[in-house]
């Protein structure tokens, strides 16, 4: 299976897509998904997932917090949520950090902006997750992600990254992992302590002309198993999505609605006993 990956897409995806035909034709391949990380802004020709940034319409993801259908064969991936594409593992965490909102609810007359500012709920969420990923997908980039990569070529300004995805780069390990938001590309290669394994880390710039905003790899699978399995939704024979869910039923009570609702006892991934929880409710 070939995957094409595309950093801020700001409202030309038809120019991405003519790029993914010209790459076609000319290489003589066929494209079976697209990812994209963020601002998003169309029927799609390539089964297409995205996470948000922050210059879609909020409101309407909001409506899809735990991912779906965003317009036909384009699938917006939720707030932080993980699917299976054929046999691979996608988890993703839509929006951009900001320190003063991280805790917070988004909705009230001063900080409705921040509809689109990652929380808390959503990065702990991610940490409860047990099995590796294979692609992760984050619009902001992992703090300090450029210490594995050659930061000599980006303007150092010391605050690249940020913290909640380097801790879930940590925790999840994935074998890649997707950005965009800084419009440059960035190449990394993290090696992690335990296990010994890597993850390719990958920046793309934005569409426009001369910039590298496109890329395509190859994972193997099979066109037809892989869309039938995006648009059946959860594969719930498939152990750790069943364990996903159940997370999502654990942690449904900290998601914030109401600022006053706010509490700084929000349980470590010690603390949550799957196990029991699935006993109970059988």
């Amino acid at each position: 299976m070939k995957i094409a990956v595309e950093g801020c897409m700001h409202g030309d995806l038809d120019k991405v897509y003519d790029t993914i035909k010209y790459i076609e034709n000319t290489r003589n391949i066929k494209i079976d998904l697209l990812l994209c990380y963020g601002d998003f802004q169309e029927v799609a020709p390539v089964p297409t997932i995205f996470i948000g940034g922050n210059n879609e319409a909020s409101n309407y993801l909001w409506e899809l917090y735990y991912g779906g259908w965003a317009a036909p064969n384009i699938y917006f991936l939720g707030y932080a949520v993980v699917v299976k594409f054929g046999n691979i593992r996608i988890d993703g965490l839509s929006g951009i950090y900001n320190a003063r909102h991280h805790e917070m609810p988004p909705y009230n007359d001063n900080t409705i902006r921040s509809v689109y500012h990652v929380r808390e709920y959503d990065v702990h969420k991610l940490m409860l997750l047990e099995k590796l990923i294979d692609i992760f997908l984050s619009h902001d980039w992992p703090l300090s992600i450029t210490d594995y990569g050659n930061w000599q070529q980006l303007i150092q300004q010391g605050t690249l990254g940020i913290k909640p995805a380097a801790q879930l780069l940590k925790k999840l390990r994935p074998s890649y992992w997707f950005s965009a938001h800084l419009h440059c590309k960035f190449t990394a290669l993290v090696e992690h302590e335990e296990g010994g394994r890597v993850t390719k880390f990958l920046a793309l710039n934005k569409c426009l002309p001369g910039r590298k905003f496109l890329q395509v790899g190859e994972q193997s699978s099979t066109c037809k198993i892989v869309v039938n399995g995006l648009r059946a939704g959860w594969k719930t024979e498939e152990p750790n999505l069943v364990n996903f869910l159940k997370q999502l039923h654990l942690t449904n009570p900290l998601i914030l609605t109401f600022s006053d609702d706010y509490s700084e006892d929000i349980p470590n991934e010690d603390e949550i006993d799957l196990a029991d929880d699935a006993e109970r409710n059988n």
